[in-house]
Order: structure tokens, then sequence, then C-alpha cells
């Protein structure tokens, strides 16, 4: 347990994990939805939809969006 704790603190210093989440929210500020961006990245819809809770303003569910 513990060194899953010490892991998730590790990676939240990792210039890869800081690059990753400001990709991923800019796309979603583009108008990606969060199952998009999650695919982008090969990570899940909860893990991807936290990472944005930190990074970006959340849509609305269903809220459409103009992309192009």
């Amino acid at each position: 347990m513990w060194a899953d704790i010490r892991a998730l603190r590790d990676a939240k210093t990792d210039p890869e994990l800081e690059w990753l989440e400001e990709e991923a929210a800019r796309l979603y500020r583009e108008g990606w939805t969060i199952r998009e961006v999650a695919e982008k990245f090969d990570r899940g819809y909860g893990a991807m939809r936290r990472i944005l809770l930190r990074r970006a303003p959340l849509r609305p569910p269903g809220a459409r969006t103009e992309r192009g």
C-alpha cells in the first residue's frame, strides 16, 4: 500500500505526466470528449475524467461541441 502512495506522489512530479495532463486538457477544451481523450492516451474514462477535473472545466454531460 505505501509503495502505491509513494508512486502516486512521485508521479505528480513526472514531466511526462505533466505533459500528458496539459495535452489532454488542451484537446478537451478544443471539443474532444473525455472518452476520445482517454483513448488517445490509453487511459480509462474515469482516470481521464479525474485528470481533466484538475486541468479544465468540464462540460455538462451530453453537451454538444463543435470541433474543427
